[in-house]
């Protein structure tokens, strides 16, 4: 079973009764064109009196509440919470490593059957909200969603952009969906020389330098890049984002997922979806990855992820299997998770539908 997951005083309390009425149609729409079960947190049916979110969305009793919710379900299914951070919480847990992030905000925890968080056991995916003024994001968002259902049509072909700095590394993870098509590097090639109908492609695989303040991704000179090369040139602003028919993006760049207080314009994941992306990874955090083969950390999840992707897996199971996958590899290799693999697969999220795919 499918279940959409929100909350309709919070949806009420940010969007107003007209356009927060207007949403909680669309949520239900949803559900019914997912054949799913839509659960609005604050008015739960009778079978789950335990639990009550009317005040505030606690992610620790949100997570009893999914973990409940699974166990009484007879079939596998996934979890799709509908709305951002003011909406239902994410996730605050504590960072394994001792980089700049104190804490990771992440849905992870809501994916795991256990208490450890690292290890995910169910599809889970958001469709997130903008900031509080752009609530037409968040209805085009959810329509969007009901639209993939009928929509079989859309791009075929890929497109990799990596900071020279670490191409080789990158080609490795887009070789998995690349059939043979040039991946571009920053340097030389920088945001304005980025042509729109270049991201017109299926799959859209990022290597790229991201940071909280900014939605631009940025690129690095590599050692053997000539002198006058820039040495962090802007690779890529919300302005290059074309139009979009169903495609998939993953990312690498550090707080590539991050949407916490941002705008369509504020964050590339957000205008990814906003212009047709099907579904978004990357990560809320710091991320880590090799600057060379063999694939590590983010490379790795990334290129199973895509693995798992091209051959029709819903995207909620490919991010799902792709982090077990990686798990298995790291203690096969060397016996442990250190702390950057933990913090790698905590902090890598799906924005979108997870039990859509390409079939």
């Amino acid at each position: 079973m499918d279940f959409i997951i929100s909350h309709k005083k919070n949806i009420l309390d940010r969007y107003g009764k007209e356009k927060g009425s207007r949403i909680i149609s669309l949520i239900q729409e949803l559900a019914e064109r997912k054949d799913g079960t839509a659960l609005f947190l604050d008015s739960l049916p009778d079978e789950f009196n335990t639990f009550s979110f009317l005040k505030n969305v606690e992610p620790h009793l949100f997570k009893e509440f999914i973990d409940t919710v699974d166990n009484d379900s007879t079939e596998e299914g996934s979890i799709l919470i509908v709305g951002g951070h003011t909406i239902i919480p994410f996730y605050n847990v504590a960072n394994p490593t001792l980089d700049e992030d104190d804490e990771i905000l992440t849905d992870a925890p809501y994916a795991s059957r256990d208490e450890h968080f690292l290890i995910p056991q169910r599809m889970v995916g958001r469709i997130p909200d903008a900031d509080s003024e752009q609530d037409d994001f968040f209805i085009d968002i959810i329509k969007r969603t009901i639209r993939y259902y009928d929509l079989t049509n859309g791009y075929q072909k890929s497109f990799g952009y990596s900071a020279s700095i670490w191409k080789e590394a990158s080609r490795a993870v887009f070789d998995t969906i690349s059939d043979g098509i040039q991946m571009r590097c920053c340097p030389p090639l920088s945001s304005n020389e980025l042509k729109k109908e270049w991201l017109e492609k299926k799959y859209l695989y990022f290597n790229l330098h991201g940071v909280k303040e900014t939605a631009h991704w940025y690129g690095q000179r590599g050692p053997g890049d000539p002198p006058e090369f820039p040495a962090f040139p802007i690779a890529i602003t919300p302005d290059e984002v074309p139009e979009l028919k169903r495609s998939c993006v993953y990312t690498e760049a550090c707080y590539g997922a991050w949407i916490f207080g941002k705008s369509v314009e504020e964050s590339l994941a957000l205008k990814f979806l906003s212009r047709g992306a099907i579904a978004f990874v990357g990560s809320t955090a710091i991320a880590y990855g090799p600057p060379s083969p063999p694939s590590r950390e983010a490379d790795l999840i990334g290129k199973y992820f895509l693995a798992y992707v091209e051959n029709n897996v819903p995207f909620g199971d490919a991010l799902k299997n792709a982090k077990v996958d990686f798990a298995r590899t790291m203690i096969r290799e060397q016996g442990f998770l250190d702390d950057d693999d933990k913090k790698t697969l905590l902090e890598f999220q799906l924005y979108g539908d997870p039990s859509l795919s390409y079939i």
